[in-house]
């Protein structure tokens, strides 16, 4: 069995050894092969393009970024000068503004902060009772 199927494998591989193609449409395959080689061609000339700006950008980043290391490691560094000029005008404080002192902001924060954690049930949590010993370790 197995030499039949071997000699069948045989004679189908000598047939296709044998058959010779017919060539249909010869002009449009010669046609198809002119098309494929110029678009070869123009793609390596896009792509040989495309090569040299970025070479050319990159040596352009290059030496911006050296220009940029040079500006900051050689150049003294320059320190603003704060001027008094006559432009600018300070407005005199107003009234209200004279009497707000700091310790009544804060004391007005604290007030707030109070009534907030009572609202909450939280203030009995955490003020210190006057009437406990504070914990000893």
């Amino acid at each position: 069995m197995m030499k039949k199927e071997h000699s069948q494998y045989e004679k189908a591989l000598e047939q296709l050894r044998q058959w010779e193609p017919e060539l249909q449409g010869a002009d449009a395959l010669t046609q198809s092969i002119m098309q494929s080689i110029a678009y070869a061609q123009s793609s390596r000339q896009n792509t040989r393009r495309l090569r040299i700006a970025g070479a050319l950008s990159g040596i352009a980043a290059s030496l911006l970024i050296g220009l940029g290391l040079y500006d900051t490691l050689t150049l003294p560094a320059q320190k603003p000068e704060i001027r008094a000029s006559a432009s600018v005008r300070t407005l005199p404080a107003s009234p209200m503004q004279q009497s707000i002192q700091l310790s009544d902001v804060q004391e007005f924060l604290q007030q707030k902060a109070v009534q907030g954690r009572q609202k909450a049930g939280l203030y009995a949590a955490f003020t210190p009772s006057p009437f406990k010993n504070p914990p000893t370790h």
